[in-house]
């Protein structure tokens, strides 16, 4: 299952001393060999990224017994999520890395560790609940520089020694610098069995800033406290000091607003009023991705709430983990955690009934969700995981796009603190947002949306240049759209909002101002066939544009709204950011883990 981990935090000034300092670095990405030892393709991306002290002694990052290592819940109180723990450590030089994570804290050569040479090429070890063809690739490359591949990057204070002015600790454990693409990054699984079939699974998650994607409203929102909380059950639940760790926004409907979490479970959000109900579904046999199974879990406003009736009674009737009112504001247990078996604060908030989300400048925002696709019938258990009989059109660009469609959960972090004392991020980079203005005549404002107004936004992307076919959008670089009714004429007027970083807005909105009709007209098809969807681009006749504009965002080392900005989807970059931000480990931090 999906864990949402997060944790950010820290001012950019925290890491200028290191910039220029050179790391051995060590990525991670998922795809299938073609040959042990195999070169791995430049457009790939990596799922995420440590650096390492090359000086070749042994570095303690984490003392024994003090790693958390988190179980399943068992019951609704059930709070214990340590387990013993021989420490981690590691050796690192110039042509080979050596790792003890869990084993030894002082790289023990009789202890279990992994040793990858700078060659680096794939490597067929499986891991849990990857495909049997799906092997995992990496690379160790020494002499890297922080800052020149990622958008963002993080100090892990594995002891819980963090402290906000990023000191090197007296004593204990040192920290562990990480890093994680800010972009849209898809896990291909399959999932099922002979009786209930074979499905493809898409597993996405993404780290942006600015505000959220576009997502139909109302929501509700969850934050996580980690203990700086006024007593639990209290009307209003305020922090006593520091701000929520997390902050978790899902959508919500009078119908019922079902959300896909991974290739196994959903949950169901329901408005009942000013309040709601909330189903989770996600308990192995009895888990489905659509909502479909008897509940596992309820939260709900108030004990009168309804609850709705369950689509199927397969399974009967199940004792449930969680069976709980969060009444609006009030501080409570964290049972979106025990119900979700993830870990996000000692206590949480509900508020029920929020219509439009708050996102400050300092926060960075990670956003996770997974679809499925029913394989044909018949399909056999090798021929399920067995990923190039996949679909050759069902690329990442297919599956970013599909995405940008889907329910999907949201959750912002703050960078101003330390996170569980643990953390320390880097805030995300200063930015500029630049707007322009196109009409088409020959669609309205209900066709533009799904994979229309996906396919205009990366149109208008491969115009500007921040969007490539093969890998996707530039780092720190989006584009998201509103469309209008045309007051003047038949069709619409769509506004689109481009985030860039500072380091790029005058070359983007260089690139803007020479965008022409005709332009948009060749990109749009362009990006029809990257992305394969059925959309026929417009012609030159049927667009006008205007003269973009630009504006300098909020600060981001500040904690203002961030304003009108729009969602940043960071890819792999095609040019350095030199901001000072570079990111990674995204599996410690980043937060998706799976168990």
């Amino acid at each position: 299952m999906i864990r949402t981990l997060l944790v950010l935090s820290v001012c950019l000034a925290l890491f200028c001393t290191v910039q220029g300092t050179t790391y051995g670095a060590f990525e991670t990405y998922d795809g299938t060999c073609a040959t042990e030892g195999g070169t791995i393709a430049a457009s790939a991306l990596p799922q995420s990224a440590n650096f390492y002290d090359m000086s070749g002694a042994c570095v303690t990052t984490q003392t024994p017994n003090a790693v958390n290592r988190r179980r399943r819940y068992t019951s609704a109180s059930d709070t214990d999520r340590r387990r013993r723990d021989l420490g981690s450590s590691y050796k690192a030089t110039a042509t080979e890395l050596k790792v003890w994570e869990g084993e030894s804290a002082t790289c023990e050569t009789g202890q279990t560790h992994t040793t990858t040479t700078a060659a680096g090429g794939c490597v067929t070890g499986r891991r849990r609940r990857v495909s049997f063809t799906d092997a995992e690739m990496t690379k160790y490359s020494p002499n890297e520089v922080l800052g020149a591949n990622y958008l963002f990057y993080y100090k892990s204070y594995n002891d819980a020694n963090c402290n906000t002015a990023g000191t090197q600790p007296a004593s204990g454990s040192q920290y562990v610098i990480s890093a994680a693409p800010a972009a849209c990054k898809v896990r291909k699984e399959s999932n099922g069995d002979d009786q209930s079939g074979y499905s493809r699974e898409y597993r996405f998650e993404e780290w942006s800033y600015g505000s959220l994607p576009d997502m139909p409203g109302p929501f509700i929102r969850v934050s996580g406290y980690n203990g700086n909380v006024t007593a639990l059950g209290s009307a209003a639940c305020t922090p006593t000091s520091g701000i929520p760790i997390m902050t978790k926004y899902v959508q919500a409907s009078t119908t019922g607003t079902c959300t896909q979490v991974d290739s196994d479970s959903s949950f169901k959000v329901t408005k009942v009023g000013t309040g709601g109900v909330v189903q989770f579904f996600g308990r192995r046999r009895r888990a489905s991705t659509d909502c479909s199974t008897v509940p596992t879990a309820i939260i709900k406003s108030g004990a009168s709430v309804p609850v709705p009736a369950p689509v199927s009674t397969t399974g009967g009737t199940p004792t449930l983990v969680v069976d709980a009112v969060a009444a609006e504001g009030a501080c409570t247990l964290p049972y979106w955690d025990q119900a979700t078996d993830s870990s996000d604060g000692s206590a949480q908030k509900i508020e029920w009934d929020v219509t439009t989300p708050t996102v400050y400048s300092n926060q960075w925002i990670h956003s996770q969700g997974a679809f499925s696709v029913a394989m044909p019938s018949g399909t056999t258990h090798t021929q399920a995981n067995n990923q190039s009989n996949w679909p050759a059109s069902e690329t990442h660009s297919w599956a970013c796009a599909q995405f940008k469609a889907r329910n999907r959960i949201v959750n912002l972090y703050d960078s101003s603190q330390c996170i569980w004392n643990k953390y320390l991020v880097t805030a995300p980079p200063q930015s500029s947002t630049i707007k322009q203005q196109f009409t088409y005549s020959h669609l309205s404002v209900a066709a533009f949306a799904g994979d229309t107004k996906v396919t205009y936004e990366t149109g208008y992307g491969l115009a500007l240049g921040i969007y490539a076919a093969v890998t996707g959008w530039m780092q720190g670089c989006s584009v998201s759209s509103t469309a209008t009714a045309s007051t003047r004429r038949s069709g619409i007027s769509v506004e689109y909002s481009v985030v860039v970083p500072q380091t790029q807005a005058a070359t983007v909105t260089q690139a803007s101002a020479a965008v022409t009709p005709t332009t948009m007209a060749t990109q749009i098809a362009a990006a029809a066939t990257t992305l394969n969807t059925a959309v026929t681009a417009p012609t030159a006749a049927q667009t006008t544009a205007t003269a973009p504009t630009t504006q300098t965002n909020a600060d981001p080392t500040s904690r203002t709204v961030a304003g009108s900005a729009s969602m940043s989807a960071a890819g792999r970059q095609f040019q350095p950011v030199t901001s000072g931000v570079v990111g990674l480990l995204l599996v410690a931090l980043s937060m998706l883990r799976l168990q």
